[in-house]
Formats: C-alpha cells, structure tokens, sequence
C-alpha cells in the first residue's frame, strides 16, 4: 500500500491533535507528554502559513484514505548552503535517539551529514527547548 500525501488543511485539526495524544508519537518531542488542543490548533495555524512556492508546505500522510501523519516539505533555513545547492538537495532531520526516522531516512537514499541543535522557541505558551539533531541529505 502506497501513501499518498495532500496539503494540510483545517479539517486535519482533530487528526493532528490524536496524533500528539500518542506518547510515542510524542517521545522525541515532549518526553511523552500529549500536547494540548491550543498547542495543536497553533501549530496547524503555522503550519497553513507555511507554504511559500507552489509544492511547498505541509502534507498530511494518507494510507487507504486514513490519516497517518504529516510531513513538511520546505527550502532548508537551517542549512546556508540550501542557496547554492537549489533544489538538488533534499534535506531531512530528527532527534539523534529517534531510530526510526533515522532509518527511514537511510531507505530514502540519504545519509548522515552531520549534526545541529533545533532551535528552542514558545508556541501557543508551551515551552519548546533547545534540543541536539541530526541532518541527513540526499543529492539528485
């Protein structure tokens, strides 16, 4: 079964805020913590804001038409070299521990090209910190 992806909209509301229910969902994020439904409603708002170019933005992930998750699809802004490798380069990241993303990464054709810290930062009054990260890229 193949997913399918398609812009994030407003009705995903409920979706997305199920989904941060899930303490394993939520495991590299908050520790474990579900998040609130005003986390969610912020995040679904940024997360409408986001496309900037056709193409870009987020998409919710559908398997036989159920909701599974989400994914953001966007020009690097942590990467300065983004600019001078235009769109040849796709870039993906995630919490150093987090074994799964890792490995769906590696069976995308990426590779591990080194490590960062997420930036810390308030969303709708919750606390996000500073956390370690790990960049995998793959080139056309």
């Amino acid at each position: 079964m193949a997913a399918t992806l398609r812009p994030i909209g407003l009705s995903d509301l409920e979706q997305l805020w199920r989904l941060d229910q899930d303490p394993e969902v939520m495991r590299h994020i908050t520790g474990g913590q579900p998040s609130s439904p005003a986390l969610s409603e912020a995040l679904l708002q940024r997360m409408l804001a986001a496309a900037t170019r056709p193409g870009l933005g987020f998409f919710a992930v559908e398997e036989d038409g159920l909701f599974c998750g989400w994914m953001h699809l966007r020009s690097d802004r942590f990467e300065p070299a983004w600019a001078e490798l235009g769109d040849s380069t796709v870039s993906a990241r995630t919490v150093p521990e987090n074994a799964a993303s890792r490995r769906v990464m590696e069976k995308l054709g990426m590779h591990h090209a080194g490590d960062f810290h997420f930036p810390g930062g308030t969303v709708a009054g919750t606390a996000l910190l500073p956390v370690p990260g790990v960049l995998y890229l793959r080139y056309r």
